[in-house]
């Protein structure tokens, strides 16, 4: 009797202190719009600061494996496709828009970031 509820208490104490995996999110349609800079898309969002009433700019590098992005250098793009976890996001190359030319306040806050 005493050895089967040490094992039974053994045994709830196993499945208890295993991890639990958690369910990964499914990828999401989005929209992303930047610069080119040397060959990688970066989006350049405001975001609150710990100072009221300042923003704070950040550069996020986007990683495009399939598609050349070199005949859009210096350019602003908008293209969709989907963000799955960890940030991997995988473009639509048939929604890829230019928007004109990469603004100033984009290119210097890319050239300070240096990713």
């Amino acid at each position: 009797m005493k050895k089967a509820l040490g094992c039974t208490v053994i045994l709830a104490m196993c499945c208890l202190a295993a991890p639990l995996q958690a369910p990964a999110s499914k990828p999401v349609l989005k929209t992303l719009t930047g610069c080119v800079i040397n060959g990688t898309l970066f989006s350049v969002q405001q975001s609150k600061s710990d100072t009221p009433g300042q923003a704070k700019t950040v550069v996020y590098p986007i990683r495009m494996k399939k598609v050349n992005l070199a005949p859009y250098e210096g350019k602003k793009i908008q293209v969709k496709g989907y963000l799955h976890p960890g940030d991997r996001f995988t473009p639509d190359a048939k929604t890829l828009k230019v928007l004109g030319p990469c603004d100033r306040e984009s290119q210097e806050a890319i050239n300070r970031d240096k990713r």
